[in-house]
């Protein structure tokens, strides 16, 4: 009998030890939901870094895009009249295993899968489409924007 009570004791202070411990556990994680500064950490570990660049280069916004893309080095190839862009270039700068996502903000190109020219260094092709071009003010290129998307 006496077995018997030194087993069921021996459980129970095991389960109450466990259910403490799992009761401290959810404090400690309610206290850290309810801190800001975590709460923006866990949000840029979930979220895609990006960038907002315009077909000469500059960077009009960035989300963390810096830390992997260097801005200084984002290339826009022209066509011979320099009126449309039919690649970028774009220079990382650590190794990427995928290519980022480069989209059209303006919806005038669209590209081709990247094609890796060296280990930091992505280069996206246009497809042509078929767009009229109107003459342009003072010989002066429309400067598209593109969002560039960093895949972690």
């Amino acid at each position: 009998m006496m077995k018997v009570v030194t087993i069921f004791g021996a459980i129970f202070t095991g389960v109450s030890v466990i259910i403490l411990l799992l009761t401290d556990i959810d404090k400690k994680l309610e206290e850290k939901i309810k801190n800001h500064d975590v709460i923006r950490k866990i949000a840029a570990e979930i979220k895609s870094p990006f960038i907002i660049f315009n077909s000469e280069g500059k960077v009009l916004y960035e989300d963390n895009g810096s830390e992997l893309i260097d801005l200084e080095k984002i290339v826009c190839d022209y066509d011979d009249e320099y009126v449309k862009v039919i690649g970028i270039t774009i220079t990382t700068k650590r190794f990427l295993k995928y290519p980022p996502i480069l989209s059209s903000i303006d919806g005038e190109e669209y590209f081709h899968e990247a094609t890796r020219i060296d280990t930091f260094k992505w280069h996206y092709k246009t497809i042509p489409l078929y767009k009229m071009y109107i003459e342009l003010p003072e010989g002066k290129m429309p400067v598209g924007r593109y969002k560039l998307e960093i895949i972690r």
